[in-house]
């Protein structure tokens, strides 16, 4: 909103809107007028592959995606990632002595210590003698906004490259 504040307005999105305003906005998507190959231009511009279509993925596999979900179901998953996060793809909050803090998702738990993903590449060891407090968290790694700037072509692009998946 505040990078592209037009387009923005321009999907229904404004300073006086919420994220609740969204399926208003796919309801008057065309999910069937998009092109593919601009879809995966988008989808690569967003950095969705990153999370979803690496070896060390964070996100879920997006294969067969639009199979499983409406198009309005799966955009109000991207739109909205906190909303309903398997429990595979939670995250934890970890508080170590010295005040740091990890946010991730836990990858291996042993007797002293536990390894937590904290990015599409990266990971830490954390000694379990040095974790003062671990809070999960029911939210999701996925950045808010990934879809926010995109037209209502924009938006049937993206589903029609998901659905090549």
């Amino acid at each position: 909103l505040n990078v592209h504040p037009a387009a923005a307005l321009a999907v229904g999105i404004g300073n006086d809107k919420k994220q609740d305003d969204w399926p208003k906005v796919f309801s008057k998507v065309d999910w069937n007028s998009g092109d593919s190959e601009q879809g995966k231009r988008i989808f690569a511009l967003r950095a969705c592959a990153a999370c979803h279509q690496s070896s060390n993925a964070l996100g879920p596999d997006l294969a067969g995606v639009s199979r499983r979900l409406s198009p309005a179901d799966l955009f109000t998953a991207i739109a909205m990632p906190d909303a309903d996060v398997p429990p595979a793809y939670r995250v934890s909050v970890f508080t170590m002595e010295d005040g740091s803090k990890h946010t991730g998702r836990i990858a291996f738990t042993s007797a002293d210590g536990v390894i937590v993903r904290t990015g599409p590449a990266t990971t830490v060891r954390l000694d379990e003698a040095l974790i003062v407090e671990q809070n999960d968290w029911t939210g999701s790694l996925m950045p808010k906004g990934l879809l926010v700037g995109l037209d209502l072509s924009q938006l049937a692009d993206l589903h029609a490259y998901l659905k090549t998946l």
